[in-house]
C-alpha cells in the first residue's frame, strides 16, 4: 500500500470515527448498523478516536472577576503557569495560550 493509500484510508476512518462518535450509539451497534467488524472499528478508534491534546482545540471558559477579587490570576495551559495581571491585554493572551497549547 502507497503512502497515499494509507493517507487515503485513515482520512476515510476519521470521517467514519466521527460519525460513529457523533452518533451516541455503542460501538458494537454502531459497527453492526454500518456493516463494519467491531474489532475494525475498535482498532481505528484506538489510533484516531482522542486525538492528543496537544491537536484539540482549546476551549474558552468565561471567567467573571471584579477588580477586588483578584489582582492577578495564575493560568496553566498544560505544564506552562501564566501569571496574569489586572489590565492584561486579552487577544495577547490568547496568543499565548493558543501559541502554547500548539507547542504541546
Amino acid at each position: 500500500m502507497t503512502k497515499i493509500e494509507r493517507e487515503h484510508r485513515a482520512r476515510e476512518w476519521a470521517s467514519r470515527i466521527e460519525a460513529f462518535r457523533a452518533s451516541g450509539m455503542t460501538q458494537r451497534r454502531w459497527a453492526a448498523e454500518q456493516g463494519l467488524s467491531e474489532d475494525r472499528v475498535s482498532y481505528w478508534y484506538r489510533k484516531l478516536g482522542r486525538p492528543p491534546e496537544s491537536l484539540a482545540e482549546p476551549s474558552w471558559v468565561p471567567l467573571t472577576a471584579t477588580p477586588q477579587d483578584v489582582s492577578s490570576l495564575r493560568l496553566r495551559v498544560g505544564p506552562v503557569e501564566i501569571d496574569v495581571a489586572t489590565g492584561f491585554d486579552p487577544q495577547l493572551l490568547q496568543a499565548v495560550i493558543q501559541t502554547v497549547a500548539s507547542c504541546g
